[in-house]
This record gives C-alpha cells, structure tokens and sequence, in this order.
C-alpha cells in the first residue's frame, strides 16, 4: 500500500469539510468548539462576523440546489413552509429565486400561495418555526442525500 501523507492544505479542507457537516447537524456543538478550529480554514486578515450562515458564495448556492433536488416539492404542506422558509434563512441574494424554482415543480404550486409564503416569513420569529440550513439538510438525507 502506498499511502502520502497529508499535506495542511488537505488537512485545513478536511476540517473545514467536517466542521461544515457540523454546523448543519449540531450547530451547539460548533459554537461550543474552540475558535482555532471552528475557522481553521478561513486564514484570511478579514474579521469572520458572528452567524451560523453559510456565505452567500456561487458554492454555496450550488450546494443548496442540490440537497434540494433530493426533497420532493411535493412534500406535506407543512414541510414545504419549512424548507422554503429555511431557504430563505440562508439570506442568499438569490433564495427566493432557488425557492420558487424548488417549489414551481409541485404540481400543487400556484403564485398566491408562493407569495404569501414568502410574504409571511419573518428572519426571526416565523410563528415559533425554527429553521435553518439544518432543516433542508435533515429533508435532503432522508431523500437520500450523502455528504
């Protein structure tokens, strides 16, 4: 077996990888990780600002469009205000435009109900709803979506 070390570029992507994951799945147990490791890919002069969101980065788009093609637009009622709600929560310049071409592939769509949706939704609040990336990832897995 011929095996090559690690380079720390490969170890610096691993752990941005893992710490990535993380915050979508426990985001307690990111916040509770030590700074060193939380950001130990990002070496970069320019201060990280305090949230949980993923940057509004063409990457980070892509890797939303493709947990959602993993969930039925189809969905219950319920699940759909969620993920449609937990798309905007990311505060991508483009997520009403990733939500409503997610959404217009249900055959129950229609622009009203859309609308209001999106009307409705509040960055904090939303009615007791808790959501976040954490809820298209939780969605997305049971469609079968890997990491």
């Amino acid at each position: 077996m011929n095996l090559q070390p690690l380079q720390a570029e490969d170890i610096r992507k691993l752990l941005a990888d893992t710490v990535e994951r993380l915050e979508l799945e426990n985001p307690a147990l990111v916040k509770a990780m030590p700074s060193k490791y939380k950001h130990a890919s990002k070496a970069s002069s320019t201060p990280k600002k305090h949230s949980t969101l993923p940057d509004d980065t063409p990457n980070n788009n892509a890797r939303l469009v493709r947990k959602l093609a993993y969930i039925s637009p189809d969905c219950a009622r319920e699940d759909w205000v969620k993920i449609v709600w937990a798309i905007l929560s990311t505060g991508f310049a483009r997520a009403k435009e990733i939500a409503y071409q997610w959404s217009i592939q249900s055959e129950l769509y229609t622009d009203t109900d859309f609308n209001n949706l999106i009307r409705d939704y509040r960055v904090t609040g939303n009615g007791g709803v808790c959501v976040s990336m954490g809820t298209i990832y939780h969605h997305a897995r049971a469609g079968g979506y890997t990491s």
